[in-house]
């Protein structure tokens, strides 16, 4: 077991750094939503993961008493991965919902683009980008809504 799955110290959440993380998410979603406007949909794509990434540490940063998040001193460790599994088994969000943020994840995965060339005959396309970006935005927004 990780320290994730260990129960959070009791602490008062860290107001600069989470509102530091809140700009941050802000920034990315825009950066994200700018490159599906452009037509760069992997690099959209990594966006969202990366803005999926921040949202989970922020809830974590506002909700340590709450829920098993890392500890303030280990979130700069703490991998998405990781997040996705804490977050599933405390039931912050559900199995499914954990295993569509790895598939969506995944898109960009050399293995995972490669078998999607070979069954798609394209690259990651407009719809692709915008099937991560509705349920990225979803699970931010939902995330969100509960610090």
């Amino acid at each position: 077991m990780t320290a994730l799955t260990t129960a959070c110290k009791s602490q008062a959440p860290q107001e600069e750094l989470f509102e530091s993380h809140l700009k941050i998410i802000k920034r990315y979603h825009k950066e994200a939503r700018l490159c599906g406007e452009n037509g760069l949909y992997i690099a959209g794509i990594v966006m969202y993961g990366a803005t999926l990434e921040v949202t989970l540490s922020t809830f974590c940063i506002s909700q340590l008493e709450k829920h098993q998040c890392p500890s303030t001193n280990t979130l700069r460790e703490t991998t998405l991965y990781e997040y996705i599994d804490t977050f599933s088994l405390s039931g912050i969000i559900s199995k499914k919902t954990a295993h569509h943020i790895r598939k969506l994840r995944n898109l960009i995965h050399p293995n995972a683009y490669h078998n999607h060339l070979r069954k798609h005959k394209r690259g990651i396309c407009k719809k692709d980008f915008e099937r991560v970006e509705k349920y990225y935005s979803k699970i931010t927004d939902d995330l969100l809504q509960n610090i």
